[in-house]
């Protein structure tokens, strides 16, 4: 299984699991979803999701502005945005009997 979560969150996981033996990406790979700067300066280096906050915002601001101009209802819609996975040192190839 793959459980991806916040930087901050996935640094606690990263910590916890080095203090209880295991090694990291050897037996443990550990993916963050945000890239934060924390992603970069921890030990493993964070692998992260980078969601593009620019255009997040931009859609968010859009929508504010449709919603205030209009009286009528706004139809719930599924917007998708283009993410990248940022490789670093947390993440690789578990070897065998490794926790994936």
């Amino acid at each position: 299984d793959l459980h991806s979560f916040p930087t901050r969150r996935s640094s606690d996981l990263n910590l916890s699991a080095q203090r209880r033996g295991y090694l990291i990406p050897n037996d443990i790979s550990v993916v963050g979803f945000d890239n934060i700067q924390l992603s970069s300066l921890i030990s493993p280096s964070l692998t992260t999701v980078a969601q593009p906050i620019e255009a997040i915002s931009h859609q968010i601001i859009d929508l504010i502005i449709k919603r205030i101009s209009t009286s009528d209802v706004i139809k719930a819609s599924r917007i998708v945005l283009k993410t990248s996975l940022i490789i670093r040192e947390s993440s690789g190839m578990c070897k065998k009997g490794g926790i994936r």
